[in-house]
Parts: structure tokens; sequence; C-alpha cells
């Protein structure tokens, strides 16, 4: 039984369904749908990843995001082109890359610009530190797409690690000065500096990277964080400050962690309303 439980976790994908209200989201947006998928790590679902697109496809997505980590260190790109040849072809994906992307960029560059060109040739936006803009009749909302230095992806086993911080000046280094009279959407791998991104100007922030925390716990959430932390404070759904909202997308594969348990792969579904006030 236990065994059971444990494969059901890891291998099949659970999609949740969130609704993000905002008085600055054009009614020519109203019933958007963007789905969102983070923390591939090469894991496949099935023969080329048909039980995944299978999920994707039920949704009928107006736009598919990617935030990140879609490969391990393994320089195993497999998984992830398989996605991008069957869904390029009915949907719009937009990618921003994680901090396992940047390892391999470290270590093999000409590898990994390969495999970005080849994306890109299936229509892919890699938008990595810029922006661009969605539109729906008239009307527009603006997308942007941001990764920070490896440095702050916090590792509380290093003492100087732990008092790293990363500020709106240092967000508009990356992107420059949010405009906020319009609806901003972010892409962006860590949900650790939650409160820059909504200081700074985005209304919504999709991340990943902690993967639910691998093993949640009932009413204490999930145990484990990558900054070598026990109990992150962001590790799934949504969050709200002031009027801005976050979702952390749980991921679909594992990284460098053993297991997942009560803590199934996730595809993140979130649609946008036009309203009066902010809400979820």
């Amino acid at each position: 039984m236990a065994i059971f439980k444990v494969y059901i976790d890891n291998n099949l994908i659970e999609v949740l369904n969130y609704k993000i209200h905002s008085s600055k989201i054009p009614k020519e947006f109203n019933g958007f749908k963007i789905l969102q998928i983070s923390d591939l790590h090469s894991k496949s679902f099935g023969k080329e990843n048909i039980d995944l697109i299978n999920k994707v496809e039920a949704v009928e997505p107006n736009i598919i995001v990617i935030t990140g980590d879609m490969v391990n260190n393994d320089f195993d790109y497999s998984s992830f082109i398989s996605i991008v040849n069957k869904l390029t072809v009915k949907y719009k994906i937009y990618y921003v890359i994680g901090n396992h992307e940047q390892n391999v960029i470290a270590r093999n560059p000409d590898e990994f610009n390969n495999m970005l060109k080849e994306i890109k040739e299936k229509n892919v936006s890699i938008i990595n530190n810029k922006n661009i803009s969605i539109s729906m009749g008239k009307q527009s909302i603006n997308l942007y797409g941001m990764y920070t230095d490896l440095k702050y992806y916090r590792d509380f086993r290093n003492k100087a690690s732990r008092s790293i911080n990363f500020s709106v000046k240092d967000m508009e280094e990356l992107i420059g000065k949010c405009d906020k009279n319009a609806y901003n959407l972010l892409l962006t791998h860590n949900p650790v500096f939650f409160s820059t991104y909504s200081k700074w100007g985005a209304d919504l922030t999709l991340t990943g990277h902690v993967h639910g925390g691998m093993v949640k716990l009932p009413l204490l959430g999930g145990i484990f964080s990558p900054e070598y932390t026990l109990f992150p404070k962001y590790y799934e759904g949504i969050y709200k400050e002031y009027d801005n909202f976050m979702n952390v997308n749980r991921g679909l594969g594992r990284g460098n962690f053993g297991i997942r348990l009560f803590n199934r792969p996730e595809l993140s579904v979130i649609t946008l309303y036009s309203t009066r006030k902010y809400e979820v």
C-alpha cells in the first residue's frame, strides 16, 4: 500500500485551478486561462510525455508559461523537447529559466544554447529579464520574465548566504521599472522574494522551485526547502501581499531530492477575471 502511495505521489499529475480577480485586468481578459508548468527536471510522464500533454490539452489554455528547471544537471533535454514539439502546435509558450538551467549553462554553455535555439525554432518565447505585451482585442497585459544570479538562491548551511537579500532596486536593474498602470504578470523561478516582487509592482507572480516541500504533513505543510531549511514560508498554492498574488507551483519532477509524498506533481491553471476589487 505504501509503495502504491509513493507511486501516485510521484507519477500522477494533479491539475489545480485558481481564479484571480482584479480591477486592473481588462474585461477582454475575462476567463483568460494561463497554464503553468514548472520543475520538470527531465522527468517523463508516459512515452514522449503523452500523459502530461493530454492533461494540458484537456485544459485548453490561452497560453502556457514555464517557470524554470525543466532540465536536470544531466544535460538530458529530451523530455522538455517532447513537450515543446507537441504543445507549440496549438499553444503559445513563454519560458524563463531556473537555477538548474543556470547550472547547466555554467558547465556546458554551447550545448544549452543549442537547446534554446531548438525551442526558439518551435516558437517558444524565452523571456529572460525582458517583458512583452499580450493582447486580447484592443487591450493588453504585461508579461515579465526574470531570472537572478545564483547567489540569490540562498543556502542556509552557509552563514554568509543567509543574509542575502533581493531588493526592488536589484529587480529594476534586471528588468526595469514596472508599468503600474497596466496589469503585470511576472514569471520567475524562486518564490522567496515575493515581498520584493509585490513592491516592484507584479500583480501576479508565478514561481516554482520549492517542489511543494517534497513531503507534506497535515496542518504543517511542506517540510523541505531548497534553501536547506525546514517548513518554507512559500511552498505551494496562492499567496497574497497587499493587492498582489503569487502562485507557487509544486512542480512535476524531483530534482536532487528523493521522493514526493502527499505532494503530487502539479499543473497550475490560473484564470483571470476583471472585477472592481482584488480577490482570489
